[in-house]
Parts: C-alpha cells; sequence; structure tokens
C-alpha cells in the first residue's frame, strides 16, 4: 500500500469511508468540548457565585482564542497535514475542560475557555477541510451537521448531568465527561490512523472548506486554479 499524497485514499487501499468517520467523530467531540459549557452557566454561578460579567467574559475570551486557529487551521493543514492538526486541535480542547475541571474560579474559567477556543479553531478549520478531502461535498455537508448535533449534544448532556446530581458532581461530572470524550476519541482516531492526513498536493487542493457558520468553503486565486489545471492536465497525458 502506497502513502503517496497525489493518489486518492481508494487508490491507495484506505477505504475513505473509515477515514471520514473518524473525522465525523472528531468533530462531534469537538462541538461537544466548544459548547457544553453554556448548560454549566448557571450552576457555576450559584456554586462559585460568580458574576454575569465574568460568565460574559468566558465567552470572549473563547472567541479571542477561536479566531487564530480558524483562520489559520487550515492553511496550517496544508502544510504539515490536516490529521496532526485536527488532533491536536481535538485534545487542546479537551485540556481546556481539564483545567476547569480542576479550578471553577474566574482565572480558570478565563484560562480553560481560551485554551479550548484555540482548539475548537484548529479542529474544526482543519477537520473540515479533511472531510471534504475524504468525501467532497458529502463530507462538506456532514461535517457541517455533524459538528451542530456535537455543539447541540453537549449542552444537553451537561445540563442533564448538573441539574440531576448532587452540588458537588453537579459542577465535576460534566467537565469530566467532555473531557474523556474528547481524548477517548482522539485515542480511537490516532491509533486507526483516519486515511487523508497526508498533506495534500498541489493539485489535489482545490476550493477546500472553512467555516460559515458551521462549514463553509476557501476560494483559491485564479493562478492557483490555474495551476491545479495544468497539472491535472499533463498527468491526464501520460
Amino acid at each position: 500500500m502506497t502513502n503517496d499524497p497525489d493518489i486518492p485514499a481508494s487508490r491507495r487501499g484506505v477505504p475513505p469511508a473509515s477515514g471520514l468517520a473518524a473525522v465525523l467523530l472528531l468533530l462531534f467531540a469537538t462541538g461537544w468540548a466548544a459548547n457544553h459549557f453554556t448548560a454549566m452557566l448557571p450552576a457555576l454561578r450559584v456554586a462559585e457565585r460568580l458574576s454575569s460579567a465574568v460568565l460574559d467574559g468566558a465567552f470572549g475570551v473563547y472567541a479571542l482564542g477561536l479566531l487564530p486557529g480558524l483562520l489559520g487551521g487550515g492553511g496550517l493543514s496544508d502544510r504539515v497535514g490536516r490529521r496532526p492538526v485536527v488532533l491536536i486541535g481535538a485534545t487542546t480542547a479537551g485540556s481546556g475542560n481539564l483545567i476547569m475541571l480542576f479550578t471553577h474560579g474566574a482565572a480558570g474559567i478565563f484560562v480553560g475557555r481560551t485554551v479550548v477556543g484555540v482548539g475548537v479553531g484548529l479542529a474544526v478549520s482543519a477537520g473540515t477541510a479533511w472531510a471534504a478531502d475524504l468525501g467532497g461535498k458529502r463530507g462538506t455537508t456532514l461535517s457541517g451537521a455533524i459538528l451542530t448535533i456535537g455543539f447541540a449534544a453537549g449542552p444537553v448532556v451537561s445540563g442533564l448531568l448538573a441539574q440531576f446530581l448532587p452540588a458537588g458532581p453537579g459542577l465535576t461530572v460534566p467537565f469530566a465527561v467532555t473531557v474523556v470524550l474528547s481524548l477517548a476519541v482522539v485515542a480511537a482516531a490516532a491509533r486507526a490512523g483516519a486515511a487523508g492526513g497526508v498533506r495534500p498536493s498541489p493539485s489535489s487542493r482545490g476550493p477546500g472548506p472553512m467555516m460559515r457558520g458551521a462549514a463553509s468553503a476557501w476560494r483559491w486565486p485564479p493562478r492557483y486554479r490555474w495551476r491545479c489545471g495544468c497539472s491535472r492536465a499533463s498527468r491526464s497525458r501520460w
């Protein structure tokens, strides 16, 4: 089995469907890690006596962490490969929740949410591009849908745990579940060696997906599209 990045995954003997499933699981876990915090706001406000300013600020620092990854994660994955960027991003998002598992004060929440934002930005930007590499338009559509399901499932589960567990576990268990989910999915994807994680070749990149709400597309300048067309034409003659 060859690892030539110019050869599609299906021709390298790697089933694209299994690789796409791994990417979608990573995006699901990332969406969960990003958004489950919203359900924890009432419990944190009461238990830690946090002000509205602190809780609102947690969303501000999350956005500050999110932007660099969203803007640069796709380009970084073009250079070093989708797989390492997505795995690092999902692990980072889980690590941010790990910080908040052990400290619920203002400082811990600010640091944790910033780290979560950085990880989510990397995982989402590179993960949606990876899904498109493996599944084309279907991969792009599925990545947005699964990411949105993760965004929704996280708050629902964490909210139920916070509501029905005693006060102490009600604060810690939702963060623990999120951390375990993130790290378990990362470990499974890393062990599986999901398809499509190689660095995309210039001829295979084309327009790649980025965020538009859940996912949208980068538009490559005409000169890059012209080069890609020439590359494909040169191979077709042979």
